[in-house]
């Protein structure tokens, strides 16, 4: 019986032991605690749309795990905004002491475009779908020869009328956009350092004597000396939305973020049950959510089914919120002792998907 709020792992004895930060799971072939280590999900890779990159030209399977690889400056900050954070002011705030470590970076855009001019960052607004509001503006009243944006006052009324967008609307749109070519004007020295993890790139590593590209590997056999604490951690359908070893790779990213610090993750289709619980429908899981086609013009912002919610009321030292407005969660580290709980990867469903949804469990009996 789970009498705190930390949750733990049975050992052969029946007793529990709690994972955190300084006992963390081995998870290659058979981990310290003497379970079997998780199953790796079917090695395959991506692409359908545009705003993912195809791999060496080959067509993807339908069991295929397909890798979001393109997305871009302007994706991340209208991605992340929400009633209780915003990136766009969350990156506004922060100077050259920062960090910031994007947990899934793909082709790296995001981290390149946080040092390129704004007239750089701008033409290439078109990378993916979840900029579209600040691209609606950058597209019709930004003077690239000139450097500088229209603001509503000076805009043909008749524009605007015909554009069918609030006027509120429009100057937010607007001030975003301004924003961002603030923070982008900054010299180099006073913005935050980026550590960018992928697994593989298609092209090159930029060479940005501020950004720490690691690449190669996945997220948890790369030591921990190797990333700096971040102010910020931020995964946008990255590392949480592929990994079947949840535990270990959330305990390196909350390790790897100060504290007071930040992890925001979007796009995770994660299923989480408890010992014994048999999951529903899967038809009407998948109804609880948001999002159920992926389109260019429908995004995928699907959120995890249970799993982060449940995963917060079972850990101590963070706390979990998730941002309804901007449907994405909100990981912080309260202290520098955490417990999280350990969670067993038992599947995938729709592996043609982007990403895939992982079942995961809260194992408390035999394993």
């Amino acid at each position: 019986m789970i009498l705190s709020v930390c949750f733990g792992v049975t050992r052969p004895s029946g007793a529990f032991a709690a994972i955190d930060c300084h006992h963390l799971l081995q998870l290659a072939g058979t981990n310290t605690l003497g379970f079997e280590a998780p199953l790796e999900p079917k090695k395959g890779i991506v692409v359908i749309e545009d705003d993912i990159v195809t791999r060496g030209g080959k067509k993807p399977s339908k069991g295929d795990v397909r890798y979001e690889a393109s997305r871009g400056l302007l994706d991340y900050v209208s991605r992340f905004s929400g009633s209780s954070f915003d990136l766009l002011t969350k990156i506004s705030q922060m100077d050259g002491l920062n960090v910031i470590t994007d947990l899934g970076s793909g082709e790296g855009h995001f981290s390149e475009q946080v040092y390129l001019s704004p007239k750089k960052v701008f033409k290439t607004s078109n990378l993916g779908p979840y900029s579209s509001q600040l691209n609606w503006y950058i597209r019709r009243f930004w003077h690239p020869r000139r450097g500088v944006v229209d603001e509503p006052g000076s805009i043909d009324p008749l524009m605007l009328s015909e554009s069918n967008v609030p006027l509120e609307e429009v100057q937010r749109r607007y001030l975003n956009v301004v924003r961002l070519q603030e923070i982008l004007d900054r010299p180099a020295n006073q913005k935050p350092g980026i550590v960018a993890i992928t697994y593989e790139m298609q092209r090159a590593a930029p060479d940005l004597p501020r950004v720490k590209f690691l690449t190669g590997r996945k997220f948890e056999e790369i030591r921990d000396e190797e990333i700096p604490l971040a102010d910020l951690s931020i995964s946008n359908i990255g590392i949480p939305s592929y990994t079947p070893n949840m535990t270990e790779a959330l305990a390196k990213m909350v390790r790897r973020t100060r504290v007071g610090g930040q992890i925001i993750i979007a796009g995770c289709r994660a299923v989480l049950l408890k010992d014994s619980e048999v999951l529903e429908d899967f038809d009407k899981v998948e109804k609880q959510n948001v999002v159920k086609t992926r389109t260019l013009t429908r995004p995928n912002l699907d959120r995890s089914f249970l799993f982060f919610e449940r995963l917060g009321g079972l850990s101590n030292g963070i706390s979990v919120v998730f941002d309804s407005v901007g449907q994405f969660y909100i990981v912080t580290r309260l202290s520098e002792d955490f417990v999280i709980p350990q969670v067993i990867f038992e599947g995938s469903y729709g592996n043609k998907e982007t990403p895939p949804t992982h079942l995961f469990r809260l194992e408390s009996g035999k394993r």
